[in-house]
């Protein structure tokens, strides 16, 4: 019988309770710690790292319970991790990652058991997951909570408590992989790509990082991911490392102690994709397809070295630009039959949503129409897997408001469930898309997490329609503060069980108790308060407050998040020439002074006004919330408010803006002054609830705040615009008609060379053309639009 040890171990604490005599009433509560040989040392020390934090309060006891125990507390605990020989956990349910937990009290001794044990991801794996995913399962139940990256929530104590229960868990689908897009300087761009900060290739200064690495390691593992993969850079200031042994020993160890965690790692290698400083596997320099071949060949083996266990890779020249159809497919399949066929790794390939290009030698299967060039590998070799991919915050039936082209997405679930059956399938959405958007500005938009979860349950609701299932989920991810940590945890966590079996309030409700049950008793009032502020961006930032009636066309420059999210001189330059928008267009703050514009400022005038009011109120009831909550929550919750807070103060300012522009001709002086300063005290506003957060953030400010070099081709870390209020600031002077303000390239931050097409002759000459057009005084008007300033601008606020 399998429980004999246990009860034997329990025999052997119970009899020396009875003989101790007389009992110490102040000795600590003792907890007996097991670990099974299905958890790796690594993973193991992480644990007790974690317990031993209460070592004051707890007397652990990190023993064999074979051997002799003595015992000084009148209260014993018991904790089992893992496959231990004395309580281990069988189960019919063979499913890879398969975990069961189980709590009860023995009624003859005063002892208390959790117990946790689960499947490996497959066979060929030492450790198992599923194990891992039962042990932090447990500590949440203690009291633990695993909801940044970069820092676990720490409970004041342990929250024992005799509540028997067991639960089984598995998951949906097989494969649920993080996309780190490390082409955004984010918070670990450089450490995974094997330098420090700054691009420092010292040994030691990058070996300090590997603790926030075992941080997102750890993660992963508790929000029940196996697989992560980030975008390898090359850049010509340090084009010798990035192919040497060094760079490569670094990989291997990052893929090395990810293993220890279960973790499976892949890369993301464009073929011939070179933009933003992109590793790619052809460069141009080949003089035929067989040299071609070579260098792709010679890649993939010296990635191989590192242990990888899977390849992405992207198609095109860039988004938006494409090579002959013929030969982009015979590469996808000597990627695919390289790395697969030989080195025995799956290959996935990203199916982005740009529009506007198609292929001249392939139909659409479907319909016979010419083939989107983003879908041609559905021609290519079936080994070859698809990660059908959204954009920003839209689910599969949003209007998109014309980002990226599109009217919405429905076309991208067409695709993706056609495609499941044929080959392996991967739904990619994402959680903050970086650029302009979201978290750089930054706003609160915890809508993310209910469009990944709509989108992952109409998926869920399709398969069991048809008996057959995708492969799983990809996540693409740019940043961790401002709160962006709560829609990571609710797409993860929705992707081991989407719970289709409730409503979708309900879903969102079951899948946000990671974080509600550190907030103690408030934890009930911010999952509502959360679930209304959700519901209520969904109706201003996406649908504009329009009737469901409405056509796509009528939300363009008709919805909220054109006007709270960031301009720049790109998007004021792609979007106002008609060039292609990545966001939802907007009716300009300088043409709204135009009374025949299109929309007129009358039609767009209510959304903005919608927002200025409903923002603020929704954020002075998670104020009001802030008393109520417990100790363990209350840095993530101030966190979350503090985002809100930005949002709000975006919202009023873009009010303020817009009708103090569109009065030009019409109000009095006076009166249109005191909207401006009301603009210019948002700024100040906004500046100190900045500097409040900065205090707060999980790396160094100058990481990811700082005008800095890096191995992205931007100039900054990806919360600089954040950190200098970058769009606040340009819309006043852009409203105010500052000089130099009516000029798109007016505070241009982008090497627009760099980052659309790669490094090389071109992006020298636009730096020298730049700085000779300076010379020469035309800076603001054309120069500044060639190249980013090489130190940091001033920011006048």
């Amino acid at each position: 019988n399998e429980m004999r040890p246990l009860f034997f171990l329990l025999f052997l604490i119970s009899v020396v309770q009875c003989v101790r005599f007389p009992a110490n009433p102040w000795a600590k509560s003792e907890v007996f710690v097991l670990f099974g040989d299905n958890l790796s040392p690594t993973f193991q020390q992480r644990i007790k790292n974690h317990l031993d934090r209460f070592s004051s309060q707890f007397d652990f006891k990190y023993v064999d319970p074979a051997g002799s125990t003595t015992s000084n507390s009148t209260t014993t605990w018991f904790l089992s991790f893992g496959n231990t020989k004395y309580t281990p956990i069988s189960s019919s349910d063979t499913t890879p990652e398969f975990f069961r937990v189980s709590k009860s009290r023995i009624s003859i001794l005063n002892t208390f058991s959790y117990l946790g044990d689960g499947n490996k991801l497959n066979n060929r794996e030492k450790y198992s997951i599923g194990a891992e995913y039962a042990t932090y399962s447990i500590l949440e139940d203690l009291g633990f909570g695993f909801l940044h990256p970069l820092k676990a929530s720490v409970p004041v104590t342990l929250k024992f408590e005799e509540k028997e229960e067991k639960r089984e868990e598995k998951p949906r689908w097989e494969f649920r992989m993080w996309h780190l897009h490390t082409m955004h300087p984010l918070e670990v761009t450089d450490f995974l790509n094997g330098m420090a900060y700054n691009i420092s290739l010292d040994q030691k200064d990058w070996e300090k990082m590997i603790p926030e690495w075992e941080s997102v390691l750890e993660w992963l593992v508790a929000n029940r991911q196996n697989s992560v993969e980030w975008i390898l850079l090359k850049a010509d200031e340090w084009k010798e490392f990035a192919e040497s042994s060094i760079r490569q020993n670094r990989l291997k160890q990052i893929v090395d102690l990810s293993h220890q965690y279960g973790i499976q790692v892949g890369f993301d290698i464009p073929i011939a994709n070179a933009q933003q400083h992109g590793w790619n596997m052809i460069t141009g320099s080949e003089k035929n397809m067989q040299d071609q071949y070579n260098k792709i060949k010679w890649l993939l083996d010296w990635l191989n070295v590192t242990g990888y266990d899977f390849l992405d890779t992207e198609s095109g020249y860039s988004e938006f630009t494409h090579p002959d159809d013929i030969k982009m497919l015979a590469w996808m399949n000597y990627v695919t039959q390289y790395n697969t066929g030989t080195l025995k790794k799956p290959t996935f390939i990203k199916v982005h949503c740009s529009t506007g290009q198609f292929c001249k030698n392939y139909k659409n299967p479907w319909d016979g129409t010419p083939l989107n060039f983003n879908w041609l590998p559905i021609y290519a070799d079936k080994e070859l897997g698809i990660l059908p991919h959204t954009v920003q915050y839209y689910s599969f039936d949003d209007p998109t408001g014309g980002s990226y082209g599109n009217n919405n997405f429905s076309y991208i679930y067409d695709l993706l469930t056609r495609e499941i059956g044929q080959r392996k399938v991967v739904y990619y959405g994402e959680t903050a898309y970086w650029v302009n958007y979201d978290i750089d500005v930054p706003l609160f938009l915890p809508i993310y997490a209910r469009s990944r979860l709509f989108d992952m349950r109409k998926i869920a609701k399709f398969e069991e329609s048809v008996g057959r299932r995708m492969h799983g989920t990809c996540n693409f991810d740019s940043g961790w503060e401002w709160g962006y940590w709560f829609q990571d945890v609710i797409t993860a966590r929705g992707a081991w069980n989407p719970y289709i079996e409730l409503s979708e309030e309900d879903a969102l409700k079951e899948l946000m108790k990671p974080f509600t049950r550190i907030l103690g008793n408030a934890g009930d009032s911010a999952s509502s308060l959360i679930l209304d502020y959700i519901y209520m961006e969904k109706k201003l930032l996406i649908e504009g407050g329009l009737p469901s009636s409405s056509s796509p066309k009528d939300y363009f420059k008709r919805n909220g998040q054109a006007y709270l999210q960031g301009w720049d001189t790109w998007s004021d330059i792609t979007c106002g020439l008609g060039l292609g928008c990545t966001q939802p267009n907007r009716l300009g703050i300088e043409g709204v002074r135009n009374p025949l514009s299109n929309p007129s400022y009358k039609s767009v005038r209510p959304i903005l006004q919608e927002m200025s009011e409903k923002f603020p109120i929704a954020t002075n009831k998670f104020k009001q919330l802030t008393p109520l909550v417990s100790k363990d929550g209350l840095e993530l919750w101030s966190e979350i408010v503090d985002a809100a807070e930005m949002t709000s103060l975006r919202a009023l300012q873009s009010f303020y803006l817009y009708e103090y522009a569109s009065t030009w001709w019409k109000a009095f002086p006076s009166t249109r002054k005191q909207l401006l300063q009301k603009a210019k005290a948002i700024v100040v506003n906004a500046t100190s609830v900045v500097q409040r957060r900065e205090k707060n953030y999980r790396v160094p400010v100058e990481r990811i705040a700082g005008w800095r070099v890096g191995p992205t081709a931007y100039l900054y870390g990806y919360l600089w615009t954040v950190h200098r209020l970058y769009y606040f600031v340009r819309d006043v002077k852009k409203a105010g008609l500052y000089t130099g303000a009516l000029s798109p390239c007016f505070m241009n931050i982008i090497n627009p060379v760099d980052v659309g097409i790669g490094q090389g002759f071109a992006v020298n000459v636009t730096q020298l053309a730049r700085e000779y057009l300076e010379k020469k005084g035309l800076g603001d008007l054309i120069g500044d639009c060639l190249a980013a300033p090489k130190s940091e601008p001033i920011i006048k606020r």
